[in-house]
């Protein structure tokens, strides 16, 4: 594919990202300006994650029905455009809802984007265009962060949703104009019978579940609950809430670029339990930091390794089944791991209302690492995580 198809492509993907975060680091706080409590606080967060936990596998098969991609990743686009439109005209929680669940519907079609720019490279090069594509919308999302920061403290926070409706209307228009469309060869669909023997193998059930507690984590404390103990502990203001999100971005982008600098020595059992060992104490100690700077330190410390996790166990989920399953098992995964995205939020937000004690709240959510931690363990399987990648 000629290089300005490609250039287009990720410039479309960075607007797209940036459209997506620019209001995300003032939602929990915003929601709670409306009149929003602690779950519902949770539940609006968690709201993109639920829709697409249902929507993820029904839109892979349909555009592997359809054989398109580029309709997808237009639709995506008009969804975030909505997302952001309907909270310029009509500000309240119900509203904050209707716009994560438009942002769920977007989200359930970013594997559309993967899919389609891999198809643009020979085969040889796909893993570079996966990973690039990936790189790039995570600056996206960083940038929409520092966008947050500026736009928010100078003109209000219905500024931060115009400027995600302004820049995904951009985002539509030139995916409209320049994102060209590959046909892949039309292979036959995957039947029942193979889809239902991928969820019932242990180690990609395993994997999943392992992702869906790192996610579960991170979407309840990241986006969701620790921007509220900064304001708690530390009367933060929109700014630093702002740079804790954008610290966070940043070590996500750089778990993705670590998971093939692994020491050869290490096992696929001591990255994953030495992990979530980190990302117990990060969240065991979030509450009680004495200085906002220590807690910028812990949620990036939690970010990285959550969503490195995240990374990780997908490619030994991929090395660990057959070739023509490999399509099978990351939807499995996506699916398991998009429960985490969905009720992170959503069960912290409960937890939060019964204990009324954030320091309670993240010592029972550091159950969930220590948990996942000793399964990792005591696990002995016929096939033992030790897998390079």
């Amino acid at each position: 594919m000629d290089k300005k198809t490609c250039f287009f492509f990720l410039f479309v993907t960075f607007l797209y990202g940036v459209a997506q975060y620019t209001y995300m680091p003032i939602l929990s706080s915003y929601a709670q300006t409306l009149g929003a409590g602690a779950f519902l606080v949770g539940f609006i967060t968690g709201m993109n994650g639920t829709v697409s936990l249902f929507l993820r596998l029904p839109f892979s098969f349909l555009s592997d029905y359809l054989h398109k991609r580029k309709i997808f990743i237009t639709a995506s686009i008009l969804f975030t455009f909505l997302a952001a439109l309907i909270v310029c005209f009509w500000q309240s929680p119900a509203s904050l809802i209707i716009s994560r669940a438009l942002a769920g519907v977007s989200m359930s079609t970013w594997v559309h984007y993967t899919v389609l720019f891999a198809s643009y490279y020979p085969k040889e090069k796909m893993g570079y265009a996966v990973g690039m594509v990936n790189a790039i919308i995570v600056l996206g999302d960083f940038a929409g962060t520092f966008l947050c920061g500026f736009l928010a403290p100078r003109f209000g926070e219905i500024s931060t949703y115009l400027a995600a409706a302004l820049l995904a209307l951009a985002a539509l228009i030139l995916c409209l104009l320049f994102i060209k469309e590959k046909v892949p060869e039309k292979q036959g669909h995957l039947s029942l019978p193979e889809l239902f023997s991928v969820m019932k193998m242990p180690v990609v059930v395993f994997y999943s579940v392992l992702s869906a507690v790192a996610l579960y984590i991170f979407f309840a404390t990241g986006p969701a609950f620790t921007p509220l103990v900064a304001v708690e502990n530390f009367a933060a203001d929109q700014v630093q809430l702002s740079v804790l999100s954008a610290l966070s971005l940043a070590a996500t982008f750089a778990s993705c670029l670590v998971c093939g600098l692994i020491p050869r020595w290490m096992t696929g059992k001591q990255v994953i339990a030495g992990s979530f060992l980190l990302i117990l104490l990060a969240n065991a100690l979030t509450p009680y930091l004495p200085h906002f700077g220590l807690l910028c330190a812990a949620q990036t410390l939690n970010s990285f390794f959550s969503n490195f996790l995240s990374v990780y166990l997908q490619v030994l989920v991929i090395a660990a089944v057959a070739p023509k399953l490999e399509t099978a098992a990351t939807g499995f995964f996506q699916t398991i791991y998009a429960l985490g995205i969905a009720f992170g939020p959503i069960g912290t937000g409960i937890l939060q209302n019964m204990t009324g004690n954030y320091g309670i709240t993240y010592l029972l959510l550091s159950l969930l690492p220590l948990a996942a931690m000793l399964w990792t363990i005591v696990w002995d399987r016929k096939r033992p995580i030790d897998i390079r990648i």
